[in-house]
């Protein structure tokens, strides 16, 4: 998580900010990190709109996400009820097959 840098608060309210030497100093210096800093929110501004786009294409997504898995709960039960006919058959199979020799 990205955390609010702490000169920006006083950058917002400048009205309120003490004056003097050593608080023009601080305001320079949060004024330059804030310019350093102006890519970054950049990032922070597009991370927005990604996770805006991803949510959405998150919600198309889910109801095909559970489509898929209600069919592979199908194709689980197919499989299982093919493979105890298989198991019988060959049960089956095997059981006749010794009485033939």
């Amino acid at each position: 998580m990205i955390s609010t840098p702490q000169y920006w608060p006083a950058l917002c309210n400048r009205r309120q900010a003490p004056s003097g030497p050593e608080a023009s100093r601080r305001f320079l210096q949060a004024d330059l990190a804030n310019l350093a800093d102006a890519p970054a929110r950049g990032c922070w501004a597009r991370s927005f709109h990604d996770a805006d786009a991803l949510e959405e294409k998150l919600t198309h997504l889910e109801p095909q996400v559970a489509e898929l898995n209600s069919r592979l709960g199908e194709r689980d039960e197919d499989l299982a009820a093919t493979r105890a006919t298989n198991r019988e058959l060959m049960s089956q199979l095997n059981s006749t097959s010794g009485r033939c020799r």
